[in-house]
């Protein structure tokens, strides 16, 4: 019993860790690689930097979703043989696995849709709020902000799960 009990905890550790790996990675980004690369790009060089980056971070992101992908499948099925979780627990399960392939096609379109171009080569003219809801629609945005969805609704699952098993 005890080597199973290692074994979910190293299971839910990769799970945790591919998760922390793509939205941190993402916020990382978004939030510090982008803007500085934007702001420095007419140097020489700068523009196939950030294509590398983005080309790297992309593989990584890939390796992250299959563990993901992998980790959550087994993680879900001993947690849901294991106890009987309620249709709570299974309606916000949906809604993240629904979030986690919405991220999915997102994370595949940004690498179909070829490289970004760059703030300072964007239309100008628009005012600033219009700014900030071109920023919003943005899929890196989008796969940020889900992803932070995606982990709390990780919490609620562990806490509704927790609420079920002190119940029985």
């Amino acid at each position: 019993m005890i080597t199973l009990d290692l074994l979910r905890v190293a299971l839910r550790w990769v799970h945790l860790t591919a998760a922390v790996m793509w939205i941190g990675g993402t916020f990382f980004y978004l939030l510090v690689i982008r803007p500085a690369v934007d702001t420095a790009e007419k140097a020489a060089g700068w523009s196939k930097l950030r294509q590398g980056v983005e080309r790297r971070f992309h593989e990584i992101v890939q390796l992250c979703i299959w563990t993901f992908f992998i980790s959550g499948g087994i993680l879900t099925y001993d947690r849901l043989t294991s106890v009987n979780p309620g249709l709570d627990y299974i309606a916000v399960l949906v809604l993240k696995v629904l979030l986690v392939i919405w991220m999915v096609c997102i994370s595949g379109g940004l690498r179909r849709a070829g490289v970004r171009k760059p703030i300072s080569t964007q239309q100008q003219d628009a005012s600033a709020s219009q700014g900030i809801f071109r920023r919003l629609r943005s899929p890196v945005v989008q796969v940020a902000v889900i992803g932070s969805v995606v982990l709390l609704l990780a919490d609620v699952l562990k806490v509704i799960a927790e609420s079920a098993l002190r119940s029985q």
